[in-house]
């Protein structure tokens, strides 16, 4: 989100000396101008009358100006009486106040992080849980791999029946392990790279 100093934009000057120069050049620029039409016109009985007229407009020029203006970093009033500062670093300014932009951002995803991410590795502990559960009773059931309709196999003809459920079992297993340890990586990975980004307290480190 932009910062509400950015809503108004203004012509930056760095110091007071180069805000004077650039008045005193228009000035004498335009005053150049008006001398010449007095010359060409032929307007000589008027030249105190244009000359007047044209220092006014250059007074409410440079007054209006000023409003627009951001000389050494400040926007007051630049009179030629307020002492002048070292040279103020636009730049940098920007800079500290997009940083502190992001350090808002990512407060916002460590938050978001701390309530969903726990949950969802809950859920997953829950699922691994529940289908080593069902895989124990399975295991309790004699039924499982033999038809009601034919005699038990022996010895390693039944485990042979029974090793393709086994395997599926097993890999299913596998595949929920290697997502709960994504899981957790993303989690820690996330959490310390944010504490490095904006950094927290040592109270922030504590997990309530």
């Amino acid at each position: 989100m932009e910062s509400s100093r950015d809503n108004i934009l203004r012509v930056n000057v760095d110091t007071q000396a180069d805000f004077q120069r650039i008045k005193a050049d228009y000035s004498r620029q335009f005053l150049s101008f008006v001398e010449e039409q007095i010359r060409t016109q032929g307007l000589e009985s008027q030249r105190a009358a244009m000359v007047a007229h044209a220092q006014q407009y250059l007074d409410r020029t440079f007054s209006m100006a000023q409003s627009n203006l951001r000389i050494n970093g400040r926007n007051q009033s630049l009179a030629e009486s307020d002492p002048d500062m070292e040279p103020f670093d636009e730049a940098l300014d920007r800079r500290i106040w997009a940083l502190a932009d992001t350090r808002l951002g990512w407060h916002k995803v460590v938050a978001e992080t701390r309530r969903t991410v726990p949950m969802e590795i809950e859920a997953t502990f829950e699922k691994l849980i529940r289908q080593e559960r069902d895989a124990d009773a399975a295991d309790d059931d004699p039924d499982i791999s033999v038809d009601e309709d034919t005699e038990p196999l022996p010895g390693d003809e039944f485990l042979a029946r029974r090793y393709s459920k086994i395997q599926d079992e097993l890999h299913k297993a596998i595949a929920e392990t290697t997502a709960l340890d994504q899981a957790s990586y993303l989690l820690v990975f996330s959490y310390l790279s944010n504490l490095h980004c904006v950094g927290y307290t040592q109270s922030d480190r504590t997990v309530t």
